[in-house]
């Protein structure tokens, strides 16, 4: 059986969205997936939905832009299982016009999107 690591952060992370359908797709093709989410409680019930399907799932709470919870996510999934493919979705929503988008806003965006996948 295969064993997945589907990292994800908030936006459209694992415990919801694209991030929870591809884990889903990815449990009915017998991967074994450990989601990460900074959406904890969601990304609980997400795992627990598919484990209810008999998927092998789990769930640790990730913030992506943090060096530190990559390594315990990571080790958390190596004891779990093993990790032979990381899946990285993390993205930060912002609901607002561009014209009222803050730098930190958008600096906000482009570390959790690019940052996130080399820090693993």
């Amino acid at each position: 059986m295969r064993k997945v690591w589907q990292a994800q952060g908030s936006g459209h992370g694992g415990a919801r969205g694209i991030g929870a359908a591809i884990a889903e797709a990815l449990t009915k093709a017998g991967a074994s997936v450990m989601i990460g989410d900074i959406l904890a409680d969601l990304g609980k019930e997400t795992a627990g939905r598919l484990a209810k399907t008999g998927a092998k799932t789990g769930f640790v709470e990730l913030n992506v832009t943090d060096d530190a919870q990559w390594e315990k996510a990571v080790a958390a999934t190596i004891a779990r299982w093993w990790l032979r493919h990381l899946d990285q979705h993390a993205g930060i929503e912002i609901t607002s016009l561009v014209v009222d988008l803050k730098a930190e806003d958008l600096r906000g965006c482009a570390t959790s999107t690019l940052s996130a996948p080399v820090s693993a």
